[in-house]
């Protein structure tokens, strides 16, 4: 069991951990790929020495038309979770494609 006396590493630390991002469910016409941005949830400490594991799936999609064209928004919802199987923080992570 992790020792709660260890501290927590920064909120921010998650965003370096790998996550395989989920296909489309179409092919995408698009080569450019825009980060909109992410809200996070943090729910436990991550310390030193625990194992996080990241699950991603596809939460939304939705087009729109902007000043470069037809663009397709994918909101990705990331889980992280450690080695006890409790959640430490979820992610909705917003793509653009244009």
């Amino acid at each position: 069991m992790t020792n709660p006396k260890l501290a927590a590493v920064p909120p921010t630390f998650l965003r370096s951990a790998p996550v395989i991002r989920p296909d489309p469910p179409f092919p995408m016409p698009f080569e450019r790929m825009l980060d909109a941005g992410s809200d996070w949830e943090y729910f436990e400490p991550v310390r030193p020495g625990d194992v996080i594991t990241t699950v991603a799936r596809i939460e939304s999609m939705s087009e729109r038309s902007g000043r470069l064209g037809l663009m397709v928004f994918t909101v990705l919802k990331i889980t992280y979770t450690n080695q006890f199987g409790r959640v430490v923080a979820t992610q909705l992570s917003t793509l653009i494609r244009y």
